[in-house]
């Protein structure tokens, strides 16, 4: 899931390594992948508006929030988020953390939980 629909470079090293990531880190495997927005795909009926939405992409949390903005605009918006943000990996998608919680909350949600692990930031926000 991203922010558009397209074709992006995963970079993963399968079971055995890091986690899979548009970012290239440390040594990895490579695969082309498709990507969809969100908004896209519930309108295309390939899903329905979710009602919980739980995210771990390594640093592209921002691109699939830019990615749901009608979803998260309309009356049937998902009641919570579980998020694990990267903030490092932020930085290459042009974005940061304090973007990641200012666009949420332009929507009406509240940070509830908010847990640092190393260099992870893992939250739940509630409208």
């Amino acid at each position: 899931v991203s922010d558009t629909q397209g074709e992006v470079t995963l970079f993963t090293d399968g079971v055995e390594g890091w986690s899979p990531s548009f970012l290239e880190v440390g040594k990895h495997g490579s695969l082309k992948v498709r990507t969809n927005a969100i908004d896209k795909a519930i309108e295309r009926g390939e899903i329905p508006a979710p009602d919980i939405v739980k995210m771990d992409i390594e640093g592209a949390e921002i691109l699939v929030l830019r990615g749901m903005r009608k979803l998260l605009s309309c009356e049937q918006v998902p009641r919570a988020f579980f998020i694990e943000i990267h903030p490092d990996y932020l930085t290459h998608f042009d974005s940061c953390y304090a973007e990641v919680q200012s666009l949420l909350e332009s929507f009406g949600y509240r940070e509830e939980y908010k847990v640092v692990r190393g260099a992870q930031i893992h939250c739940i926000y509630r409208r």
